[in-house]
């Protein structure tokens, strides 16, 4: 999850957007930055270590919150990052919901 550790603040930091035009352009300016911390190219970046709900969380709206926020995790995740743990907690809420939502469809 190094990705998601390097890009998680890249896009709490970006501004809100209007139209999903801004919001691909703010995504792309946050991987282009991920990708310089990491040594990468954007396209590796987003192909590999970033997680698409992620994205979408972020034109939905959501931004993983910092590290100091409350989160209810299990035992076994215990020996992640702080940063880790908030990506697994909204992947984990996306995913439960996209699940109920298929479910009742």
């Amino acid at each position: 999850m190094g990705g998601h550790r390097a890009g998680r603040p890249r896009l709490a930091e970006v501004r809100g957007f209007a139209t999903e035009r801004e919001a691909r352009r703010n995504i792309g300016r946050a991987i282009e930055r991920v990708a310089t911390r990491l040594g990468n190219t954007p396209a590796v970046c987003r192909k590999c270590y970033v997680h698409p709900e992620v994205l979408q969380a972020y034109r939905d709206g959501v931004t993983i919150r910092g590290p100091g926020a409350r989160t209810a995790i299990g035992e076994s995740v215990r020996a992640l990052g702080a940063d880790e743990r908030v990506v697994l907690v909204l992947l984990r809420q996306r995913l439960a919901r996209a699940g109920m939502a298929r479910a009742a469809a």
